[in-house]
């Protein structure tokens, strides 16, 4: 599929959005969406049908960012990223609330999120969620951590969004899937969706195991490697020593044998904040996240790392122990403008 063209791209549904920054503040603010729902009809956030909740329903607090409406008619103004900006801003003026960037401590709240998409239909995809929903998503305070293609399934898209803590969350979720954005493409989107339930929702393993704190995104398509995620799915809950275990045991024999772990997560024990976006129930595991200069480099670190003495001595049996079955290996290559790579 070739590139889109760039201004033709946006409705009005976008443009009005953009044009909304210009109006001066709401008289008043609405409250936060409860649990109670409008009967009658659904949408899809994500693929997921769900019950609408009132378009009042926006998020409590004062306005604080106001455009110059001649921005709005300057040639630049609808060149991609800062239409994607702009629209992000109007998601956030719609909420009521000030746009919050990530920042140190941004990953405390992770969701690993694995999509089947329809049958050749995944660069389509990739195309639309980098160009439409990653500025939208950042400019809420959520954080993309990574876009992937997986490596062995034509069909598989994966990729990691973090959050500063649970309030954060719920916020940036509310603002983003009844915001502009996600209401502008969500058409586009969910047709490409086949499956996108298979979420986990974590948290850091240990404090030094979360993902490092954002860094300045790279140009669209600088180089990059592969990254490989680890499931270790366990005979008990991971803080039942297993956590421990990896930070001081496995961990360090890893990196011994030149790989890096760059995350490790396990399951977040609170309820589902944002229950219209499903997540696993699943309590008895560890995530670790390790990148390398290509699946091959990994494969072979992976390799000498289990043949060496120190993992024979101090790893391997406890690992055995611990592993109610063999991990799940996700061989993942990102996309052009994935922060991981």
């Amino acid at each position: 599929m070739g590139r889109w063209q760039r201004r033709s791209r946006y409705g009005g549904a976008e443009r009005a959005a953009l044009a909304a920054l210009a109006a001066p503040p709401p008289p008043s603010a609405v409250p936060l969406p409860t649990a109670s729902r409008q009967g009658g009809y659904h949408v899809q956030i994500g693929g997921e049908k769900s019950d609408h909740l009132s378009a009042a329903a926006h998020i409590s607090a004062p306005l604080t960012k106001q455009v110059d409406p001649s921005v709005l008619d300057s040639e630049d103004a609808f060149m991609v990223k800062p239409l994607f900006k702009a629209a992000s801003i109007a998601a956030i003026a719609a909420a009521g609330i000030a746009p919050a960037m990530a920042k140190e401590g941004d990953a405390q709240v992770v969701e690993l999120r694995q999509y089947k998409l329809a049958e050749g239909r995944r660069d389509a995809f990739v195309e639309l969620f980098e160009d439409r929903f990653v500025e939208s998503q950042e400019a809420l305070g959520m954080r993309l951590v990574g876009q992937f293609r997986d490596h062995a399934d034509p069909d598989r898209f994966t990729w990691i969004r973090a959050f500063a803590d649970m309030p954060s969350r719920a916020t940036g979720l509310n603002a983003f899937y009844f915001g502009p954005v996600w209401q502008a493409n969500r058409e586009a989107a969910n047709p490409m969706l086949v499956d996108n339930d298979n979420v986990l929702l974590l948290r850091p393993a240990a404090p030094d195991l979360a993902f490092a704190p954002a860094a300045p995104r790279e140009a669209a398509g600088a180089p990059g490697g592969a990254v490989w995620v680890v499931i270790e799915y366990l005979w008990k809950t991971p803080d039942e020593g297993f956590a421990a275990f990896f930070d001081e045991r496995m961990k360090p024999a890893l990196a011994a044998a030149g790989l890096k772990v760059v995350g490790a997560y396990v399951p977040l024990a609170e309820p589902n904040n944002f229950p219209r976006l499903p997540v696993r129930d699943d309590r008895k595991l560890l995530v670790w996240f390790v990148r390398g200069d290509s699946h091959a480099a990994i494969e072979a670190a992976l390799a000498s790392a289990r043949a060496s003495p120190r993992w024979r001595a101090e790893v391997e049996a406890p690992l055995r122990d611990a592993e109610e079955r063999a991990p799940q290996i996700l061989r993942l290559d990102p996309t052009p403008r994935s922060a991981l790579r």
